[in-house]
């Protein structure tokens, strides 16, 4: 991603929801797993919000980002998954019931290679920089945040397809 510009990406408009379920479909041995209870409906994606990327780096982006939720929740947890648009921007909100996050943690999240002290999930500490390069190639933003739920909120905003 490193030297992709933002000129090269070939943008599609596409329905954002679909794309969510689709990323929910292959993740859902994980869900089973660690029987984790996916709070997303559809329908209620603010009337087919549509957002206009590259649909394959998107894919990968939100994947990483559910994903992520899914290893950082409790067994038996639940991910909150909303997706607005407002008259410039499309937007994705991710909840989860993680673990409590310092203000210190949440500054660096994005950071290639940041891995927060005590994680017990596997990874590589890539997941949640690649995305936040993702976004920005789009020309977006991402935004960390301490959940209302205890755990993450992510919130990616995109410009909203026409």
């Amino acid at each position: 991603l490193d030297p992709t510009e933002q000129q090269q990406l070939v943008k599609q408009s596409f329905d954002f929801a679909l794309l969510i379920t689709e990323v929910l479909q292959s993740l859902e041995p994980f869900i089973t797993e660690k029987h984790i209870q996916i709070q997303f409906n559809p329908s209620n994606c603010a009337a087919a919000v549509k957002v206009l990327a590259q649909r394959e780096f998107l894919y990968i982006c939100v994947r990483n980002l559910i994903d992520n939720a899914i290893r950082y929740s409790e067994i038996g947890g639940m991910v909150m998954i909303e997706c607005k648009q407002t008259d410039t921007q499309s937007i994705l909100l991710i909840q989860d019931q993680g673990h409590q996050l310092t203000e210190e943690v949440l500054a660096r999240m994005g950071e290639r290679f940041y891995r927060a002290l005590g994680s017990k999930t596997q990874g590589s500490g890539l997941g949640l920089s690649i995305s936040k390069k993702i976004v920005e190639l789009h020309q977006g933003t991402i935004k960390f945040s301490q959940a209302e739920t205890g755990g993450l909120a992510v919130q990616l905003s995109l410009p909203k397809s026409t």
